[in-house]
């Protein structure tokens, strides 16, 4: 018995080597790419460095993309208000919730919804922001995929939007000031926000907070400058310009997992800066040059590579952290202008290589 097992392991893997196409099995982490200029979705092999598969999502405007807890699903927020979910293991298109029109308030029908941030919490619901008319913040289940409850009205233009790991407050930017809401009210109550304006600027680019100490945040603005806050203080600990040789204007940042580091996006410049993070202060190091200007980062679960998207020139591209140079670039079947990333956990298993025109029902 003992041998027909060894020989059928020994058979199983000669076949797998054989048979299998080089490069299709999957790495234990993929990059998820919303394409925004081609209606797509791209899952990207970080390890392999190439394009997996390739989903239109037959909407307009894909831009954000974040997973569920249990990694199973991708929710796709459309900047011209659909919401997207996308099968992660099989890489196919589940569900489009249309969410084009608001409610009426005071005799007024809301224009369709210009959607501008995505989080998830532990708790699987979305929280996303929408920026037309009267700012929104809607509530989407992930589980039902349909909208839980009445959306909350927050005023302004809300944009970015973070939670915390226990999901029960959750920070978004409207221009120069940061909010917070209180998300266990929910749905109890349709109120909870408070506000912080700690820079000065009418625009905070970007938004992450600390992840091994979430009273602290980094925040990025447009006016170059990078700053890390106590949330709960309202205090600024430090701040720094992000490279004082050009004017970056950053749009994103993104901390490593491990809280030691971060990556910025600049948006008027072809580059990402790293900055260091110790304790309260700030150190800008390196500004890397990466062929366009970058929209979003996301990390590795071990920090030790980063995806950056450049819509401009329609490329990804995969970062050596410690290195702090472009390891790849990815460009072949992806797809027009990739805005959001991110990464996450799939198990490994053959997959096609193709584009996939599945329509989403």
């Amino acid at each position: 018995m003992r041998r027909y097992t060894i020989w059928l392991y020994c058979t199983t893997l000669v076949f797998a080597l054989l048979v299998l196409p080089k490069g299709r099995t999957l790495a234990d982490e993929v990059a998820i790419v919303a394409l925004n200029g081609s209606g797509q979705v791209a899952f990207i092999d970080i390890e392999n460095e190439e394009v997996i598969k390739t989903i239109a999502l037959n909407v307009p405007y894909p831009h954000f993309v974040e997973t569920t807890p249990d990694a199973n699903t991708a929710v796709v927020v459309c900047d011209a208000g659909h919401i997207c979910f996308v099968d992660v293991a099989t890489m196919e298109g589940v569900t489009v919730l249309e969410l084009l029109w608001g409610p009426e308030q005071h005799g007024i029908t809301l224009q369709p919804n210009e959607f501008q941030g995505l989080c998830i919490t532990p708790e699987s619901l979305a929280l996303v922001t929408e920026a037309n008319e009267r700012g929104q913040l809607f509530f989407i289940d992930t589980r039902t995929m349909e909208v839980a409850g009445d959306p909350w009205y927050v005023s302004g233009e809300p944009e970015s939007i973070i939670s915390t790991s226990d999901g029960s407050r959750a920070y978004y930017v409207d221009e120069g000031s940061i909010y917070y809401v209180d998300t266990l009210l929910w749905p109890a109550v349709s109120y909870g926000m408070h506000y912080y304006q700690p820079t000065g600027s009418d625009e905070i680019g970007g938004l992450d907070l600390i992840p091994n100490d979430e009273s602290r945040a980094l925040l990025c603005d447009c006016d170059n400058r990078i700053f890390l806050i106590h949330i709960g203080a309202r205090v600024i600990l430090d701040q720094q310009q992000v490279d004082r040789e050009r004017f970056t204007e950053p749009s994103s940042l993104k901390v490593s997992p491990a809280g030691t580091m971060a990556i910025v996006a600049n948006s008027t410049d072809p580059s990402i800066t790293f900055v260091a993070i110790e304790g309260n202060t700030l150190a800008v190091e390196e500004t890397l040059e990466v062929g366009g200007p970058a929209d979003c980062v996301a990390f590795t679960q071990d920090g030790q590579t980063a995806v950056v998207t450049i819509p401009r020139t329609s490329e990804v591209k995969i970062i050596d952290v410690p290195g702090r140079q472009v390891r790849a670039t990815i460009k072949e079947e992806l797809g027009l202008a990739p805005l959001g990333v991110t990464i996450t956990a799939r198990p490994a298993e053959p997959v096609p290589n193709e584009t996939s025109e599945t329509d989403l029902k």
